[in-house]
């Protein structure tokens, strides 16, 4: 099913289509308030990215053309922006950042629906990422699997966005501010902490003996064996 990502400051707005496209179409919706929140989860590793955006970008504390220049990069799928009527230079402009088509409010479901058609027929669905190898451990963004010398390992979500995390760059010490920001663990130190004693468990290894997750004092967390810090 395709994936489609709503960015509205109408509630009921964002309700409503999402109710009415999901017999065709997965949604995910958000307010454009709290954006901030949605371009991180977009920028997760493990983050499913939505088939196209929608996105109504005309408010009152909002620069629309930086935020819609902000989306099309963080996404990297087709933008279809909405709102009341502009003027023509306003559409042309944010055409220009990125923008594949505009829809005036208010508009039906049904022109929604053939925007959206014609919009995929341009921008087929993004090639599944190829799976990850650390060693024997084989992490598979597509499918969401993991497995350590062909055994399947059973993950929760938060665990496998952080073992995700660390497989992106192996072998390198990621701080764990940057760990945080990019999983769910947030600004909660503790979490990682309980995530990795977990992992740990679960791929037969332990902090004083780790063999795939090393994790540094003042340095950070690796998957694969950190290199040495030049001596001085």
């Amino acid at each position: 099913m395709r994936q489609l990502l709503i960015l509205d400051d109408d509630t009921r707005h964002r309700r409503d289509l999402a109710t009415r496209l999901f017999p065709h179409y997965q949604v995910r919706s958000a307010a454009v308030s709290v954006v901030g929140a949605t371009l991180t989860d977009l920028l997760r590793p493990t983050c499913q990215r939505p088939d196209v955006v929608i996105i109504d970008p005309y408010n009152d504390y909002t620069d629309a053309l930086q935020l819609l220049r902000t989306i099309v990069a963080a996404s990297g799928r087709p933008v279809i922006i909405t709102g009341l009527p502009r003027p023509e230079p306003e559409i042309v402009a944010a055409l220009r950042c990125g923008a594949d088509t505009f829809l005036p409010k208010p508009f039906s479901v049904n022109a929604l629906e053939a925007r959206l058609a014609a919009t995929l027929r341009r921008a087929p669905a993004p090639p599944a990422p190829a799976p990850r190898l650390v060693g024997d451990l084989r992490v598979d963004l597509a499918s969401h699997t993991v497995t350590l010398r062909g055994i399947p390992i059973r993950l929760t979500r938060a665990e496998f966005d952080l073992l995700a995390c660390l497989s992106e760059y192996p072998g390198r010490l990621l701080p764990r501010a940057t760990v945080m920001a990019r999983t769910r663990c947030h600004d909660d130190r503790a979490t990682i902490d309980v995530l990795l004693s977990r992992l740990r468990s679960k791929l037969g290894e332990s902090a004083r003996r780790p063999r795939l997750l090393h994790t540094v004092r003042g340095r950070g967390i690796a998957l694969g064996e950190p290199a040495r810090a030049p001596s001085h």
